[in-house]
């Protein structure tokens, strides 16, 4: 009989991989419920040199995706947030995309053509993505209005999960914004 203990024996070979379906099994299994916690505060530079951060967003649900050009997965979740934002950008609702760990240059190169219209910020240490246990990429955060973090999911969320999420989310709207939205619908 073979002895599995001993380096290079079958425990060895094994370990990579197993260790890689382990992995895999707890990321896919994390579950899909509020994160809690207040969120933390950040100010990071977006691709257009300006400075952004989640307290510019204050009173708005705001859906931080973390991602980079070299994520295949990372690129079927944007098309996904490209497919639901027209729908939700006017009712009290951002997306601030955020590259992890890529360089400035590689990034906006890639952001330019693909046309997002949402802001994409560098965090080009990593710093941003810690603090919010990003410990997979994509992963999503929905911060609520008050400033709590309702989801936190590593790996694809689905549309339709997105879009429950933020209706439950949305900020209610203000008597003024109803009145505005039933004189336009006249």
């Amino acid at each position: 009989m073979k002895d599995l203990s001993r380096p290079g024996g079958a425990s060895t070979r094994l370990f990579p991989s197993t260790l890689l379906i382990v992995l895999l099994a707890v990321i896919s299994c994390t579950p899909v419920s509020p994160a809690g916690g207040e969120a933390p505060a950040f100010r990071l530079e977006a691709v257009d040199g300006s400075q952004v951060g989640l307290a510019d967003y204050q009173g708005q649900l705001v859906l931080l995706d973390f991602w980079a050009t070299w994520c295949a997965p990372c690129h079927a979740q944007a098309e996904i947030l490209l497919d639901i934002y027209p729908d939700y950008k006017d009712r009290g609702f951002e997306i601030l995309s955020i590259d992890v760990e890529e360089p400035p240059d590689q990034v906006r190169s890639f952001v330019e053509s693909k046309g997002y219209p949402y802001p994409v910020l560098l965090d080009e240490t990593g710093e941003v993505s810690l603090g919010f246990d990003v410990l997979a990429l994509p992963t999503l955060v929905l911060v609520d209005g008050s400033g709590e973090m309702v989801y936190h999911h590593p790996g694809i969320t689905s549309e339709n999960t997105l879009r429950d999420l933020i209706e439950e989310h949305l900020p209610e709207a203000s008597p003024e914004d109803s009145a505005k939205a039933s004189a336009e619908e006249t």
